[in-house]
């Protein structure tokens, strides 16, 4: 996955990772870097700016592994972005949290895109979904405490017949909280038979209050197109972002961010065991290191113990089975994958 902002064919790379954030374009082209022989192979490729955006960080030539007889080019600029999708028009639209704002994205012929408001005086905007029930095309928008929807029109300039499909999402504003919580974006995906799915993330780097609140937080819940029937589909993400179907199924996938401050694991006689060292962190990616240890409690819980924050054991239960599944990600898989027919989680390196 690319740690910038990509206009991709998949939605869960469209996490914007940088928080700068801009916009860059993927589209089929000549080889721009020697291919390998093999067909997964990413090549080397020099990003593309046009010269009216190649202030910093573009003032200096860029290159980003992208897939063979792939280039990539920038064709926005849009501060503190965070999600993307694209219209049914090929219009383009960028969630702003931090702004409270959805913008719309236009192509401009030759020059620069135009870029306006959509929608404003969100709460924390965040995903964005198209998708259409019985010939009606709406707009899923995530905000912090609800999700929305708007009747799309091919070729809208602006967001139109709001509907709030399902409100009380936990937040900051949420009592219990007091005005902290971690991870109060909403992450949400629509599947064939028109069910919509809400990630919750955790209110904290890892506590035993999210496993016990209602609704629980580090969870999905599941709800038909309109916000009701809902219930806890999956539980033990603790921020399940960029969640997207497989294409053709509906197989759920999502990006799991893992705890942060993992403490030094080691009694190496340095003094460091039970401290939080940056650099030991930053510096030992979990195929590294094998040392961890876990507890499982009476309750179901997991406490885990692992050197590094993208190396963890994560606790998925089915609520259709009821069956508490653990993984130990030893080499943190980029996707954790579940899956609705087979109730099984599915774990991707790639």
């Amino acid at each position: 996955m690319l740690s910038l902002s990509i206009l991709s064919t998949q939605r869960a790379v469209q996490r914007l990772c940088l928080g700068i954030l801009l916009v860059i374009f993927i589209h089929f082209a000549v080889p721009t870097a020697a291919l390998s022989s093999s067909p997964n192979a990413l090549v080397s490729s020099k990003v593309l700016v046009p010269s009216s955006m190649s202030s910093a960080p573009f003032d200096i030539d860029r290159y980003l592994n992208v897939p063979p007889n792939f280039e990539i080019a920038v064709y926005a600029r849009i501060e503190n972005a965070r999600f993307m999708a694209i219209a049914p028009n090929g219009d383009l639209l960028v969630s702003q949290p931090s702004t409270g704002k959805v913008l719309l994205v236009q192509s401009n012929g030759s020059g620069d895109p135009l870029v306006s408001d959509f929608v404003t005086d969100l709460n924390q905007p965040h995903d964005i979904v198209f998708h259409t029930i019985d010939h009606t095309t709406y707009i899923y928008i995530s905000e912090s405490d609800q999700i929305d929807r708007y009747i799309y029109n091919s070729g809208d300039t602006s967001a139109h017949d709001r509907q709030v499909v399902v409100n009380g999402l936990p937040d900051s504003s949420t009592a219990e909280l007091k005005g902290a919580y971690a991870h109060a974006l909403k992450n949400i995906a629509l599947d064939t038979n028109h069910k919509l799915y809400v990630s919750i993330g955790s209110s904290c780097n890892a506590c035993v209050e999210d496993t016990i609140s209602d609704p629980l937080r580090g969870a999905i819940y599941q709800y038909e197109a309109d916000g009701t029937n809902g219930r806890l589909f999956a539980q033990g993400l603790r921020n399940a972002e960029g969640l997207a179907f497989v294409p053709g199924t509906n197989d759920l996938w999502a990006a799991v961010n893992n705890r942060d401050n993992i403490a030094y694991p080691k009694d190496d006689g340095s003094g460091n065991k039970g401290e939080v060292i940056p650099s030991y962190v930053d510096n030992h990616p979990p195929e590294s290191s094998l040392e961890y240890s876990m507890v499982v409690t009476t309750a179901g819980h997991s406490a885990i113990q692992t050197p590094t924050r993208q190396r963890a054991l994560t606790t998925c239960r089915s609520t259709a089975t009821n069956s508490l599944m653990l993984m130990d990600m030893l080499i943190a898989p980029k996707w954790i994958g579940l899956s609705k027919a087979s109730r099984r989680i599915q774990l991707r390196w790639d």
